[in-house]
């Protein structure tokens, strides 16, 4: 029941209350984009301080949160109340809003002199930075969600600027963006094939032959992720855009020969966005009519 109304990070200890324990995010994810239309709206009207600000103060309040949260675990219940901490809605709203901040920037015109493959560098860095950091008893084991924030964004900023500048980039490759399409259903999926396999294909002691359990892991999630993604996640999608067509203005015309003026003139186009990006464009009746499709993700 929790996981159908997508309420189960709400409630603690979530873990033993659902089906698939992965599944949490999606109550999260119900959570934020309640809120998405009347906290969008606001930051697209802030002008760059202010939003640099208010991200700031939304990385601050996490990072407090998570330390004193330290405290307030029982070590006896270390493992479920750990969990339900880390998947509080409101908390990880904030990375939310940070992704939604990023964006009402670039929309601003922000344009960071940022290298993407620098950006992806800070990932690994951050990593090892936690890790030493734990070690040496600066801050708990278990801030890799958290201290890895400020390199997600770094990363998202830097390859939607290499995008938006047209600039070619191995992320647009057919393969990835495939795999970035499926990328959700295979979270969702992943720990379920590991606990499938965990009898007939179980991991030996540290070593180079874990390869081959992790390669079989892998090809099985990948497939199941593609059928969850070409008969489930995309038909739903596709039924939800219909419910509500989104209309967009037409395209400019291009310049045309004052010959061709006065004909066009007497035409009324319309363009209408339907379905999984169905293009029309609508005519005068008994003039022309026309219907062209393309697909967006």
């Amino acid at each position: 029941m929790l996981s159908l109304s997508l309420t189960e990070s709400w409630f603690r200890p979530a873990d033993f209350l659902v089906a698939n324990p992965v599944a949490w995010s999606v109550s999260c994810e119900a959570f934020f984009y309640l809120l998405f239309p009347f906290v969008i709206r606001p930051l697209l009207r802030l002008r760059l301080p202010a939003l640099a600000i208010i991200a700031a103060a939304g990385l601050l309040i996490e990072w407090a949160y998570w330390f004193f949260v330290q405290d307030l675990i029982d070590p006896k219940q270390y493992w479920i109340q750990l969990s339900w901490y880390l998947r509080f809605p409101p908390i990880r709203f904030i990375e939310f809003l940070l992704g939604m901040i990023a964006a009402a920037a670039l929309l601003r015109g922000w344009r960071p002199k940022l290298n993407l493959w620098l950006a992806l560098s800070t990932v690994p860095a951050s990593v090892l930075l936690l890790w030493a950091g734990a070690r040496q008893g600066w801050w708990g084991a278990h801030w890799s969600q958290q201290g890895l924030v400020p390199a997600c964004v770094l990363v998202v900023l830097a390859a939607a600027i290499r995008d938006i500048s047209g600039r070619p980039s191995i992320f647009r490759s057919k393969p990835l963006v495939a795999l970035g399409a499926w990328s959700y259903a295979f979270y969702l999926v992943h720990l379920s094939v590991i606990h499938w396999l965990m009898g007939p294909v179980t991991p030996s002691s540290a070593g180079w032959s874990n390869l081959k359990v992790l390669l079989i892991w892998a090809v099985m999630g990948i497939a199941l992720t593609w059928a969850c993604y070409r008969w489930v996640e995309h038909p739903v999608e596709r039924f939800l855009r219909n419910l509500y067509p989104r209309r967009v203005p037409p395209a400019p015309p291009a310049p045309q020969e004052p010959q061709e003026l006065a004909a066009a003139s007497e035409e009324r186009t319309e363009v209408v966005l339907t379905g999984h990006g169905v293009l029309s464009q609508e005519f005068e009746p008994g003039v022309y009519r026309s219907t062209g499709s393309y697909e967006v993700r």
